[in-house]
C-alpha cells in the first residue's frame, strides 16, 4: 500500500516539474520572440 502511494507521489512530482519546465520554456520563448520582434523592427526602420 505505502509503496503504491510512493509511486503515485513520485509520478505526481514528475508531472509537476514537467509542467514547471514547460511553463519556463514558454516564458523563455516569449521573451525571445519579443526580443526578436523588437530587433527586427529596429533593423527594418534603419
Amino acid at each position: 500500500m505505502s509503496f503504491c502511494f510512493q509511486g503515485v507521489n513520485a509520478i505526481f512530482k514528475i508531472v509537476l516539474s514537467a509542467l514547471d519546465f514547460i511553463d519556463f520554456l514558454l516564458k523563455a520563448t516569449d521573451f525571445l520572440t519579443i526580443d526578436f520582434l523588437f530587433g527586427f523592427s529596429f533593423f527594418l526602420s534603419k
